[in-house]
């Protein structure tokens, strides 16, 4: 049975339905994980907002792309977003989580002195709160942790 193409510009509206669509189970949950974790993360750091319209077009064009392979009878590989090639660093992850956490508790901070002479607690600016600094203390974690090296 073909793949039709109207189905897979339908379809990839939403991050990763293309891919799943075409069989490729990995990728696409891939990127609805990110695209799903990225909304969520938005809520708590509004800076997050400009990485969904980048997600969004890039697994639509990398469905329409997979879909091209796809009709041109080229095996269809599921690859990893990230090859093994993008080496990641805890290094690298911890500083982005470090930066992310302080930037939601300035957020939130900001928000704090709007509103500290308030009796009632703000259970959403706690629970902001919490979890920024669960960024910035598992940023750290990974920047002081043992790396594979060493042990």
């Amino acid at each position: 049975m073909k793949k039709r193409k109207k189905l897979v510009y339908l379809l990839s509206i939403l991050p990763g339905l293309g891919h799943f669509y075409l069989g490729l189970m990995s990728r696409g949950l891939q990127f609805m994980l990110l695209f799903f974790g990225t909304v969520f993360l938005t809520h708590i750091v509004s800076s997050f907002g400009f990485f969904i319209p980048v997600i969004v077009f890039y697994s639509y064009f990398d469905a329409l792309q997979y879909h091209s392979k796809y009709r041109e009878d080229i095996e269809l590989v599921d690859e990893p977003l990230l090859n093994h090639q993008f080496k990641v660093n805890k290094f690298f992850i911890g500083w982005i989580l470090i930066g992310f956490g302080c930037l939601s508790l300035l957020e939130n901070a900001s928000d704090y002195l709007v509103r500290h002479y308030n009796i009632f607690i703000d259970y959403n600016l706690v629970q902001n709160l919490l979890i920024s600094v669960v960024f910035v203390v598992l940023g750290i974690k990974l920047l002081t942790g043992k790396s594979k090296k060493e042990i």
